[in-house]
């Protein structure tokens, strides 16, 4: 990577050459700096290695709790430093940080930085769909995941704000919904629909579960015809196979015994 660059936040913005220690980052000519990153993270000049500098900030990262605050700020080192790149850069960034990240509100900040970025892309935007339906295990999964992020929106702000802030981070098929049934302005139905939503579906899981679990169903046999008793003795039994030679016992009978 360059020891001097041109980066997003300005000439003075510059990265440093490794000198065995953590990078550093300076300030900006416009006095912003990326206050959501730890210490010493180094930003991308779009010179040099991108999947090394990826990694730089994944080491960075290390130790941190992983929860939702330092997924956001993992994803925004990835994505924020290259806002000036090409659109096709933060694709990559996004299949870097695809094999990085783990926690669901890891890949969702990464599509949605991502995506912020490819406005007008369509090729791209339809690569990284592609991406986000990877990430997709279930429809239920999904449901249960954003009745939380209802529980987390709720009566922080107004609500259009909030529905505005969930239609933009509901999966497609939920937003199709809530908007088929009028309810874009309307939080309440919102929040009534998911829960309608992840109970059905939690419901048809169950109801799969136990439809695999369930014991298999034996035919009924019907009774033996009093014709054929004598000689279907041994009907809805297991068969054991008949010695090949006759091996006659005290009873004088080839060791059967009638039934």
């Amino acid at each position: 990577m360059a020891s001097a660059a041109q980066t997003p936040f300005g000439s003075s913005g510059a990265l440093l050459e490794p000198t065995g220690t953590k990078h550093a980052v300076t300030r900006s000519d416009s006095g912003r700096a990326p206050n959501f990153l730890p210490p010493g993270t180094p930003l991308y000049d779009g010179t040099g290695d991108f999947r090394q500098w990826a990694e730089i900030v994944d080491t960075l990262w290390d130790g941190a709790p992983f929860n939702e605050l330092s997924a956001k700020g993992r994803v925004h080192a990835l994505f924020f430093m290259t806002k000036d790149e090409p659109q096709r850069r933060c694709v990559q960034a996004y299949r870097v940080w695809d094999q990085l990240g783990q926690a669901w509100t890891t890949w969702w900040f990464a599509f949605k930085a991502a995506y912020g970025y490819l406005e007008g892309d369509l090729v791209a935007r339809k690569e990284l769909e592609t991406l986000r339906i990877r990430h997709n295990e279930s429809y239920n999964t999904f449901l249960t995941r954003y009745e939380g992020l209802v529980a987390r929106l709720d009566d922080r702000l107004p609500e259009p704000e909030l529905c505005f802030q969930f239609l933009r981070r509901c999966p497609l098929r939920l937003a199709e919904k809530i908007g088929k049934r009028g309810l874009n302005r309307n939080w309440q139905g919102i929040k009534d629909l998911v829960i309608d939503l992840t109970k059905a579906a939690q419901s048809k899981a169950i109801a799969k579960a136990a439809q695999d679990f369930a014991p298999v169903s034996q035919p009924v046999r019907s009774s033996p015809s009093s014709s054929t008793q004598a000689t279907n003795h041994n009907q809805g039994r297991p068969r054991f196979p008949q010695p090949a030679t006759p091996s006659f016992n005290r009873f004088g009978n080839n060791g059967y015994r009638p039934p």
